[in-house]
């Protein structure tokens, strides 16, 4: 199979103009006041090709016309383009290639210098209203200059500036980014296959009130007493912890109210990342500063700007692919959701950066990934990839606090979920073999002061090191 992407020419035109044509027709579309009746529509490469604010990309799999999409300038807003004719052959919907020519176009748009873009649909057309949705488009009233008067939904979407790729050499990089990945990653590969067994064993688990053991092995007595000892620390100082671990060569794992609704906080980032690239792997050298600055230096604008460029659709489908519910998409940064959520997740980032596809080596950032506990702590011992998240409880327009400034009311305050948290996630490369994690807690982040998620983190080290022990 060959896919190429190429502008619109003369010999496509009969193509594209069936393809649309079929496509309206299938969804009863083939009527007055839509493109089925467009005077342009059979030679639309001659409307493209008539002014420079215009452009049409076709898609082809073996040469063959498989799918289009074009913009044009649109006055109806300052510095506004629309979107016009995306559509794509039954065979290759389905296959991600609608994302794809959004993504496409919208860069074709950046590059003509506009700033927005806008679209008009239709209600029949249900697979490409999720698509716009998905990519951040939102619906807006019915502007006045509407063409196609059958149309009855319409959008519009800002468009965030593009990052370009990194722009910091790897020579001025920290040491821990510079040397990853420092892991057998022929070994880390071969443990991909058995990602799906992990996740049905983490699925399987009861509500797990108590520390909990899952798979054939179990770890040594004094480990699983430390790591218990540990978790009690974090509750006789009256918080909440959720945490879970699976060791990849045992197959087997430790868990601690993993159902517990928590905040994520920019534990999600890692995930958004990973997928986005996964989905779109020209996204490291379109924006690779953005994906950089949202993992090492976990930078909110960066990845809500990332979020703004390539939308849910990429996350919706990791989601799919790993069971976890589709509103893990709904927010920037998920609220009332559960560790064993983020694990699953994380199985599937593994697969990502250890597959072979890890773009331009990204997942090097995640060796030194900003408030990492994990990080902090193994990091001199161990590769690791990890992504912290926090939340310290206090209004941004705070500038000077301390831990005894925090409200009572931010601690324990919500029963769905507290507005604070000191959380960690991530992979481990150990000795014995990698091992995954996700360590959540309703701590304010500690600014100033050793991170409280330390002592687990060595404990997680600890029982993971007697399961491997156990064949």
């Amino acid at each position: 199979m060959s896919l190429a992407y190429r502008p619109l020419t003369a010999q496509d035109d009969a193509a594209i103009a069936a393809l649309i044509r079929g496509n309206l027709k299938a969804n009863r579309l083939d009527i007055p006041g839509t493109a089925y009746y467009d005077e342009a529509l059979d030679c639309l490469s001659q409307y493209y090709s008539a002014a420079p604010r215009r452009a049409y990309d076709v898609l082809l799999e073996d040469g063959a016309v498989i799918g289009g999409v074009g913009l044009a300038a649109f006055d109806a807003f300052p510095d506004c383009c629309e979107m016009q004719k995306l559509y794509l052959a039954d065979r290759a919907k389905g296959r991600g290639f609608g994302y794809a020519l959004v993504m496409r176009i919208e860069n074709r748009a950046r590059e003509m210098g506009f700033k927005r873009i806008y679209l008009e649909t239709h209600t029949n057309l249900q697979a490409a209203i999720r698509l716009y949705e998905r990519c951040g488009y939102q619906e807006i009233a019915r502007p006045d200059c509407v063409v196609h008067g059958t149309m009855n939904k319409f959008y519009l979407k800002e468009l965030t500036p593009c990052s370009g790729p990194v722009a910091i050499p790897l020579e001025r990089e920290s040491a821990l980014i510079q040397a990853a990945p420092a892991y057998d990653a022929a070994a880390a590969k071969a443990f991909i296959p058995v990602m799906q067994k992990i996740r049905e064993l983490v699925d399987s688990l009861p509500e797990d009130d108590t520390l909990t053991c899952f798979g054939k092995a179990v770890p040594s007595p004094a480990a699983f007493k430390h790591l218990n000892e540990e978790i009690q620390r974090i509750v006789d100082d009256h918080h909440k912890v959720s945490l879970i671990m699976a060791d990849l060569k045992t197959q087997s794992g430790v868990a601690f109210h993993s159902t517990e609704r928590m905040c994520t906080q920019s534990t999600v980032k890692a995930i958004y990342a990973g997928a986005a690239l996964d989905a779109r792997p020209e996204a490291f050298l379109e924006n690779g500063q953005y994906f950089r600055d949202a993992i090492v230096l976990s930078d909110n604008d960066a990845y809500e700007n990332l979020r703004k460029i390539y939308g849910t659709a990429p996350l919706l489908k990791w989601c799919r692919e790993a069971g976890v519910d589709d509103d893990f998409t709904a927010m920037p940064y998920p609220r009332n959701k559960t560790a064993r959520d983020m694990f699953k997740l994380w199985t599937r980032l593994y697969c990502f950066l250890n597959g072979g596809s890890d773009i331009h080596h990204a997942g090097r950032y995640f060796a030194d990934s900003a408030e990492s506990a994990t990080k902090e702590w193994l990091a001199g011992r161990l590769p690791v990839q990890t992504k912290a998240g926090w939340e310290c409880g206090i209004d941004e327009d705070t500038e000077v606090f301390s831990l005894d400034m925090i409200p009572a009311r931010f601690v324990d305050g919500d029963p769905m979920n507290d507005e604070v948290a000191t959380n960690d996630t991530g992979i481990v490369y150990a000795e014995r073999g990698p091992y995954l994690f996700v360590m959540y807690s309703d701590y304010p982040h500690p600014f100033g002061v050793p991170n409280r998620l330390y002592g687990l983190a060595e404990a997680l080290y600890e029982t993971q090191k007697s399961f491997s022990a156990v064949e």
